[in-house]
């Protein structure tokens, strides 16, 4: 029993999917297993950070707990880093490098006006976009965002569900 306690709490956590804010890539009712080592060693329970060896990058899936009542787990992937500007519109990413704005590209899947192939650091993933002149989208989906230099911007795959969050500051950065 120590055993498992042990690695639920500082190696390996199992959550069960159940909403569809990362459709297609995750499922309602999959079963998920997070790696709490991924990034290193944390203090478990404060988050503080022992000793690290990898960092957040773009296109990561993200297990993230909300501080609202009740709390919730939520399940989302890191579109922009630290110190990123970034601009959501209609669900389409773009991320500004210099003076320039670099839609990401999203090239359109057969089957479905609002499903596209998004590249994310020369990584692909299926993603669903709100249908142009929908307004039941919520105002989380569009914005113009400049990360601090502790903070992550993340997003669900399903652009129509749940909304897009910057995250910070990062616990044990």
């Amino acid at each position: 029993m120590a055993v498992a306690i042990l690695m639920r709490s500082c190696v390996l956590e199992t959550f069960r999917v159940s909403g569809g804010a990362m459709l297609p890539a995750i499922s309602p009712g999959d079963i998920i297993i997070a790696s709490k080592l991924h990034y290193g060693i944390r203090v478990p329970g404060s988050g503080s950070l022992i000793w690290s060896w990898s960092r957040v990058r773009r296109g990561d899936v993200v297990v993230l707990s909300s501080v609202g009542d009740p709390p919730m787990t939520v399940i989302r992937r890191v579109v922009a880093l630290p110190g990123d500007h970034v601009k959501l519109e209609q669900g389409v990413l773009s991320v500004k490098e210099g003076e320039t704005w670099q839609v990401n590209a999203c090239d359109a899947i057969a089957g479905g006006i609002d499903f596209c192939r998004e590249h994310i650091d020369n990584r692909n993933y299926i993603v669903r976009l709100p249908v142009k002149g929908d307004d039941s989208v919520n105002s989380n989906h569009k914005g113009e965002f400049l990360l601090s230099p502790n903070e992550i911007f993340v997003i669900s795959d399903d652009r129509r569900d749940g909304p897009a969050a910057v995250i910070g500051p990062l616990v044990g950065d």
